[in-house]
C-alpha cells in the first residue's frame, strides 16, 4: 500500500514538473507571445489606417443577427463625418467595460461621456466618447457643422452600432 501511495505522488511530481517546463519552454514562443499580447493596444489604430464609412449606411447595415441581443465585435476602427448635435455629457456606461473585459482590451480607455451626433440623412445618433477627447469634442462642439470624427465600433445593439468616439480630424 505504502509502494503504491508513493508511485502515485512521484507520477503527480512527474506531471507537475513536466507541466512546468512545458510552459516556460511555451513562453519562449513567438507565435505564443503574439497570441497573449493580441489584445494589447487593440484600440492603438492610427487615424490613417481606419476606414472612411458613411454612417447613415453603417448604422443601416449593422445590426444584430438575433432581435434583442447585442453582439460585441473586435473593435473597428471608423471615421465619419456628422454634426454635432449635443456635446459631451457624462454618463454612468456599463456595458462597453463589460465588452472591454470580454475582449480583454488592455490597456482600458476611459469612456465616461456620451453625446449626440447628427449624421447626413437627418437621423440622431447617440456614440460613447472617450474621455481624453472630450475637449477636444467640446473645442470643435459648433453644433450645425459637419465634422469628421474617428472612432471605434465595439458592439452591436438593435438600434445600431455603439461606437466610441476618441478624434476630431
Amino acid at each position: 500500500m505504502k509502494k503504491a501511495i508513493l508511485i502515485v505522488i512521484l507520477v503527480i511530481c512527474g506531471a507537475i514538473a513536466a507541466y512546468t517546463f512545458y510552459e516556460s519552454w511555451r513562453l519562449q514562443d513567438p507565435a505564443y507571445q503574439r497570441e497573449r499580447t493580441l489584445n494589447t493596444g487593440m484600440l492603438d489604430v492610427p487615424l490613417d489606417q481606419r476606414r472612411v464609412v458613411n454612417l447613415d449606411q453603417f448604422m443601416a447595415q449593422t445590426r444584430p443577427r438575433k432581435e434583442g441581443t447585442r453582439e460585441i465585435v473586435r473593435p473597428d476602427g471608423i471615421q465619419f463625418v456628422a454634426a454635432i448635435k449635443a456635446v459631451p455629457e457624462k454618463i454612468e456606461v456599463k456595458y462597453v467595460y463589460k465588452a472591454f473585459e470580454i475582449m480583454e482590451v488592455n490597456p482600458l480607455p476611459n469612456v465616461n461621456h456620451q453625446m449626440f451626433l447628427e449624421t447626413s440623412g437627418g437621423e440622431i445618433y447617440a456614440v460613447y466618447v472617450w474621455d481624453d477627447a472630450v475637449d477636444a469634442m467640446n473645442a470643435a462642439g459648433v453644433t450645425g457643422s459637419q465634422i469628421q470624427f474617428a472612432g471605434f465600433h465595439v458592439y452591436t445593439r438593435a438600434k445600431g452600432p455603439a461606437i466610441i468616439v476618441d478624434a476630431v480630424i
